[in-house]
């Protein structure tokens, strides 16, 4: 009898545990709005950075409401919308929305280009004899997965968190990083990024929401909600990394982190005065946590925009 008892118990114990080991899907329903309001007559154009299906997310069912015309162009680690809004001399609203499914676990994936990804940046200055340094002294010869895994650990453990943001203040260096000894999630990531790279290990500067905080709903309109981390890559399979919250996200993702792909860009370097052609003015852009750049024939146009977040029930 104790036999027969054997087998499904058996069975029982490993459907719990193998449960354990599936990863977890995380479901929001995102929707970005841009008020504008332009001259009647004006045409203005648009442009939203989208976030695209890789690795650890899915991207579904885009939806844009109240624009002239729109089109989609395709950017490598994200999308780029481009709308047209035709001015009336009243405020318009413009609607974005998207669903997103996060996968939480350990996700390897192989999508992905690696072009660039061993390059040198104006932020990640990864050929800067400091972080060159650096990086040999945490270099496994072999060994390019404990290679990583030191660089990690190095910035957990002797980085220091600055608890305040900030916001509107110019990007730092990973070398000014490495020399201050602290800094923000943005700081973390690059200094990780270019550590990485003069590793001679491929790696991206992600910059994204953390949706950890969610409840029912949530208005995200403040570069503070944004938040940034590391995708690398070993003989062709990217990894997920997180220095700023430590040893849980190493090469795991909990189905909180939603890329809007690499951000290379410092706002304080960009013109924001006419367009080549001068015939539209540059009204205002933001790089996080959304990302959007309005031009419009009415310099005197604005914009305010928004972004709510609303968990979908699972079915």
């Amino acid at each position: 009898m104790k036999k027969l008892l054997t087998l499904p118990l058996i069975i029982a114990l490993f459907l719990m545990f193998s449960s354990c080991f599936i990863p977890e899907q995380r479901s929001y329903r995102i929707t970005e709005t841009y008020r504008i309001t332009s001259s009647k007559g004006t045409v203005s154009l648009l442009s939203v950075e989208l976030p695209i299906s890789y690795g650890y997310q899915v991207i579904g069912n885009i939806n844009v409401k109240n624009v002239d015309d729109y089109s989609f162009e395709e950017k490598g680690d994200y999308r780029t919308l481009c709308a047209i809004i035709k001015g009336s001399g009243d405020e318009k609203t413009i609607f974005v929305k998207y669903d997103v499914t996060l996968q939480a676990g350990k996700n390897i994936w192989r999508e992905g280009s690696i072009e660039g990804c061993l390059d040198p940046e104006e932020f990640i200055d990864s050929d800067n004899q400091s972080i060159i340094d650096l990086a040999n002294t945490l270099k496994v010869n072999g060994d390019k997965h404990a290679t990583a895994k030191n660089i990690f650990r190095y910035l957990i453990k002797n980085i220091k968190t600055i608890r305040s943001d900030r916001i509107n203040k110019k990007t730092l260096k990973a070398s000014e990083v490495l020399q201050d000894k602290k800094g923000v999630c943005i700081d973390y990531a690059n200094l990780m990024t270019a550590l990485l790279r003069a590793s001679g290990i491929p790696a991206k500067s992600i910059s994204g929401l953390a949706l950890q905080r969610l409840k029912k709903s949530s208005n995200w309109s403040s570069p503070a909600d944004s938040h940034a981390w590391v995708e690398f890559n070993i003989n062709g399979e990217w990894y997920f990394a997180d220095p700023t919250w430590g040893w849980g996200y190493y090469t795991y993702s909990h189905g909180f982190h939603l890329s809007y792909g690499t951000q290379d860009t410092n706002v304080h370097t960009q013109n924001l005065e006419a367009d080549e052609d001068d015939t539209l003015a540059t009204v205002a852009w933001m790089t996080a946590p959304i990302r959007f750049k309005l031009l419009s024939e009415d310099s005197t146009a604005s914009i305010t925009p928004r972004v709510d977040i609303a968990k979908i029930k699972k079915q």
